[in-house]
């Protein structure tokens, strides 16, 4: 059976409530409770699969985080599972997306797939938090190039790896993502705002500069596709309303918007 609908709903429930400048979701409670639990997924999963054990990664696929899921099929791909299988599963890790069944057929293909694999002996190799965190953010950033997501969808996704910020201890590791963060938003518009030289002067210490104005600019950035990354949507700003909500009111100008040519190439994927 395949996963249920995409949950528009919840994803205006978001956006209303970031307009309304409650907390944002990737900061309350039970978000961080379920990344620090997706994280030591994805960390055990790792240091299975590199053994050539698949199970791990096969029972993740009905895990309720799409971000593990993720993870776990591209791991299975990468131990042999079928193109065309694993592809049906990467499909069905999105953020609006509740976990397929157990009985759909690609995750019982999968299940058989990694019982029949022979597992290597010897030592499990070490994966370190900053290890889990740099290889959920790389798997985020392949589904942020390629995927045909709507841009709140994109966001979205963006943002569930930003709720792992709570379950790193390291400062660095924080300070790593804040800068894989300014890969993906509008660096100018952020570094000006901040009055920081660079990027390593706005993530300087733990990030927590960079996330605070994330989550005070979350709802004026817009895609840009050319340059596959968020930008500061500035007239929106200055109107304190939402980019999609000012440009139902205001249509953007000739040469500017969504589709307008790349402003200074493509720079993502640090």
């Amino acid at each position: 059976m395949r996963p249920g609908p995409a949950l528009g709903a919840a994803l205006v429930l978001v956006v209303a409530g970031a307009a309304a400048g409650q907390e944002p979701w990737w900061e309350r409670p039970d978000a961080r409770a379920d990344a620090r639990r997706a994280l030591t997924l994805v960390r055990d999963v790792m240091t299975a699969t590199e053994r050539g054990d698949a199970r791990p990664a096969a029972a993740a696929l009905t895990d309720a985080s799409w971000v593990v899921r993720l993870f776990a099929a591209v791991r299975l791909e990468a131990l042999g599972l079928d193109r065309p299988t694993a592809r049906l599963l990467r499909d069905a890790a999105d953020p609006g997306r509740g976990a397929p069944e157990p009985g759909w057929d690609a995750v019982r293909k999968a299940r058989e797939f990694a019982a029949a694999l022979e597992v290597e002996l010897g030592p499990p190799p070490e994966v370190s938090e900053g290890d889990a965190l740099r290889i959920v953010c790389s798997v985020v950033t392949e589904r942020l190039r390629t995927a045909p997501d709507a841009p709140g969808r994109k966001q979205r996704v963006l943002e569930g790896a930003l709720a792992l910020r709570a379950a790193l201890g390291e400062a660095a590791d924080r300070a790593w993502l804040a800068s894989w963060l300014l890969a993906y938003v509008d660096p100018d518009a952020c570094l000006a705002d901040l009055r920081a030289r660079g990027v390593a002067q706005a993530v300087a210490e733990d990030g927590a500069k960079v996330f605070a104005w994330y989550a005070d600019n979350a709802r004026f950035l817009y895609w840009h596709a050319a340059d596959r990354r968020f930008l500061v949507d500035q007239e929106a700003r200055a109107a304190k309303a939402s980019s999609e909500e000012h440009r139902k009111r205001v249509p953007w100008p000739a040469g500017e918007g969504p589709d307008a040519p790349s402003r200074k190439g493509d720079q993502g994927g640090r």
